[in-house]
């Protein structure tokens, strides 16, 4: 059994891994979901990464409630902050959870904006899991596959994860032009 090769610490290791990628987003949430899915299985690597990540955003959306607007513009590249800035107050539910379901956005500076609007934690918390969680099974999945000497699968897992990824990317852009269209309407 994987679980008990990687030792007993190892859940709790992985936990505190991905909270602190979602505080200081030194690397993606989805590449430390497929390792756990590699190292616990597609269930509960997901479970583990879906935890880490609700312990680091919320670290990140209860830190920005705290200290407010002054704390965002220290902590955001001012390029990040100006393109997103508005847009989780403007969108709220739907645009958070847009942003939360498709790769390629700004998570972690997000759950930082989020924080300076009148967003609750309890829908920040839903949206985040219900938004999260797709593509982070998907990439546990592919770990898993992985640690399983199946290459294929975990390569079809991958290549959908990358198609989508490349296509969010491309037309990110005028969705949020589209979304904040809406703004510049009223």
């Amino acid at each position: 059994m994987r679980l008990v090769a990687a030792g007993p610490l190892a859940p709790l290791a992985f936990v505190s891994l991905q909270a602190l990628q979602a505080i200081v987003a030194p690397i993606p949430g989805q590449v430390l979901a497929g390792v756990g899915g590699y190292l616990f299985g597609a269930r509960l690597g997901t479970l583990y990464s879906m935890l880490g990540v609700v312990i680091g955003s919320t670290v990140v959306f209860m830190t920005s409630k705290r200290y407010g607007r002054p704390f965002v513009e220290r902590v955001l590249a001012p390029e990040t902050l100006g393109r997103f800035d508005g847009f989780v107050a403007e969108y709220g539910t739907t645009g958070l959870f847009i942003a939360f379901l498709l790769p390629t956005f700004p998570d972690d500076a997000l759950c930082a904006l989020a924080g300076v609007t009148e967003l609750t934690y309890r829908r920040f918390i839903v949206l985040l899991i219900v938004g999260r969680a797709p593509t982070f099974f998907a990439a546990a999945l592919a770990g898993t596959s992985t640690a399983n000497g199946e290459f294929t699968e975990a390569g079809f897992v991958v290549a959908g994860l990358t198609a989508v990824s490349v296509a969010v990317y491309f037309v990110r852009g005028r969705l949020i032009a589209t979304l904040t269209q809406r703004t510049d309407d009223r």
